[in-house]
């Protein structure tokens, strides 16, 4: 019986990836009326799939996933008096999953079988979109690391291969791929550097401006992104394996990586469909009452009289911010809990923001690491000029970010109320992890909430308060679950992690 299901799921799974070869045929033709698929067009597509994770969206990313668990997970929002906050749902699973493994995972295979199929002498013109595509699909794996854990890897995405065809993948563990796709960052980096740009029309190269709807075919942005994703990637692995991670972050500070606002890497707010990462506005405008600031975020930011603040949470009826505990107990005595009396993320940052960009690396989280890196001792530099410049960066991203609203306005704070802020207010430089790694997680907060999940599961900071139900101590949960689909369609390789899939077990990197 099992063999039988087994094949059944094969001739399903061959029949699946046909109709997606076809879609994709159909989807990305030519706009000149060619008949054939192009390694372009597929390249591009990679940039708005949900599976390369350079924007939150609706469901699950924003509705559940966002809102209803990383947020309250690291108090970077706080919802009202709810005991089931560390519940993992199953919701919080749906699409990321398969978002990945159908998205940057099936289009980077489609884009190697045209690629065999070219001319020796076309090829050379196409491998500049292959070093692009190896770092969106690396954007998008990190994501699923931090989620779930082990995942197929060296036997994914070949249902199509011609050679070496896999229909199910077993999982790799943790470190394999996390060095794989470390690497994978290296090579694209590399292989960028080393292209002559060819802008002769009809060349491959010709295309890439157009088709480049992240970084607009500017490719030292995309050489900054890659290295600082892989500064990103190798903090992540600081505890775990610092004499791995060590060496490539000391590497990587004397490399080009995004230092400043102009360098930040957004994805557009506005797609092909003028939704952009408006379907996240959206979530947050269909469960306002999820997006309260947390007392613990909203009272050092107040201590500091943090320039931040305006831009980053609406007033209270009082004209002041106020920020709600996170845990249940605490709010049981509080009595009226509405807008009037606590602060939520500004509505015109995000909730009535229809072109708030998607931030996949921004210039506040580069210098937070230097910083972070530097008072660890696994690199040298000035830690409180990079911790300094992490916060005047962050003072602007978010006043950067309300200005895409077109319906809204602001006065951005002055550089004298600014270099107070830095220098003479709580938030002046101590030479502390635990100072940098707060600064951090506010400037990661709702936007970035992933980002401030994976850091405090990393380094258990900032020292957030327990949140307690009834008295108990609620847990945080460390990991999500495998979708269902994973269990029914690759049965036999799922059994090898099942045991450890679960909410409280901790990821390979989490060792604090």
């Amino acid at each position: 019986m099992k063999n039988i299901k087994i094949l059944f799921l094969a001739a399903v799974m061959l029949f699946s990836s046909t109709a997606c070869k076809d879609e994709i045929d159909e989807l990305f033709l030519n706009p000149d009326a060619s008949t054939d698929a192009k390694i372009e067009y597929l390249w591009s597509s990679m940039i708005t799939s949900g599976g390369t994770a350079l924007r939150a969206g609706y469901n699950p990313t924003g509705f559940y996933l966002l809102l209803q668990g990383m947020g309250p997970w690291t108090q970077v929002t706080t919802r009202v008096n709810d005991g089931q906050m560390m519940n993992v749902l199953s919701n919080m699973s749906n699409n990321n999953w398969g978002n990945f493994f159908t998205g940057p995972g099936i289009l980077m295979s489609e884009m190697q079988m045209l690629y065999d199929g070219l001319p020796a002498e076309e090829q050379a013109g196409y491998d500049i979109y292959f070093h692009l595509a190896k770092i969106l699909r690396a954007n998008g794996a990190q994501k699923i690391l931090d989620l779930y854990g082990d995942m197929p890897w060296t036997d994914a995405f070949k249902a199509r291969s011609t050679t070496d065809q896999v229909l199910f993948p077993a999982f790799d563990t943790q470190d394999v791929v996390w060095k794989a796709i470390i690497q994978d960052l290296k090579d694209a980096a590399d292989g960028i550097a080393a292209t002559t740009v060819n802008t002769t029309p009809g060349h491959p190269h010709s295309f890439l401006p157009a088709q480049d709807v992240l970084n607009g075919g500017d490719l030292q942005k995309w050489i900054n992104m890659a290295n600082s994703l892989r500064l990103r990637f190798a903090m992540r692995l600081s505890q775990v394996d610092p004499g791995y991670a060590g060496p490539i972050i000391a590497e990587m500070l004397g490399k080009s990586l995004v230092e400043t606002n102009d360098d930040n890497i957004y994805i557009d707010g506005s797609d092909t469909q003028g939704q952009g990462n408006g379907q996240l506005a959206r979530a947050v405008r269909e469960r306002q009452a999820w997006t309260y600031g947390s007392k613990y975020m909203v009272d050092i930011m107040n201590a500091a009289n943090d320039p931040r603040l305006e831009a980053y949470f609406d007033k209270t009826a009082a004209g002041t911010y106020v920020g709600l505990p996170s845990s249940p107990d605490a709010q049981g005595s509080l009595g009226t809990i509405d807008f009037d009396s606590y602060s939520i993320i500004n509505t015109d940052l995000v909730g009535q923001n229809q072109f708030i960009p998607g931030p996949v690396m921004t210039a506040s989280e580069v210098q937070f690491i230097k910083a972070e890196a530097i008072l660890r001792g696994l690199a040298t530099g000035d830690a409180q000029a990079a911790y300094e410049a992490g916060l005047r960066e962050s003072v602007d991203y978010y006043y950067d970010i309300f200005e895409f609203n077109p319906d809204a306005s602001i006065t951005r704070p002055s550089q004298a109320d600014i270099d107070a802020f830095v220098t003479s207010s709580t938030a002046a430089y101590e030479g502390t992890v635990e100072q940098v790694l707060t600064q951090k997680w506010i400037h990661f907060g709702m936007i970035q909430a992933h980002e401030a999940w994976a850091d405090y599961r990393r380094t258990g900071l900032p020292n957030i308060p327990d949140d307690t139900s009834g008295g108990t101590v609620l847990e945080r949960p460390t990991r999500i679950i495998y979708p269902a689909a994973e269990w029914v369609n690759n049965e036999e390789n799922y059994e090898a992690v099942r045991a450890r899939d679960l909410p409280n077990v901790k990821l390979w990197w989490d060792v604090n």
